[in-house]
């Protein structure tokens, strides 16, 4: 099974592309869930709109994608638990393990909490695949 499929590489762009709005939301000096300000409530639908388009597209994703996509994830997070010498094996080998021992549900709530438009190119680019 080939790792990157054409499907799953348009997953991965779709992903991208429904959390650069997310990510722009977010106000310089940061999000406060707390406050009634107009700018602070308008980051916050954005936010919470493009949560539920990133959980749907991670939904749709068999086990194998999800590794996948885990799997860039923490290898393209530069603050992340994996060394800096670490390969994209080990990053695979957490992913799997993580995908494959955990609800899915938990799974999918954790990707939904990650900058992914950051994360995933930065783990294709490290990954070398592309």
């Amino acid at each position: 099974m080939a790792l990157l499929t054409a499907e799953l590489t348009r997953k991965i762009n779709d992903l991208i592309a429904a959390d650069n709005p997310r990510e722009s939301a977010i106000p310089k000096d940061g999000l406060s869930y707390f406050s009634t300000d107009d700018s602070q409530v308008k980051a916050r639908q954005v936010r919470s709109g493009q949560t539920v388009s990133i959980g749907e597209i991670l939904r749709s994703l068999d086990t194998h994608e999800l590794t996948v996509v885990a799997a860039l994830t923490q290898y393209g997070n530069p603050h992340g638990s994996l060394e800096e010498h670490s390969t994209f094996g080990d990053a695979w080998d957490d992913a799997h393990e993580f995908v494959n021992t955990t609800q899915r549900d938990h799974v999918l709530s954790y990707l939904m909490g990650k900058p992914l438009s950051r994360y995933l190119p930065q783990g294709l680019k490290r990954a070398g695949f592309n």
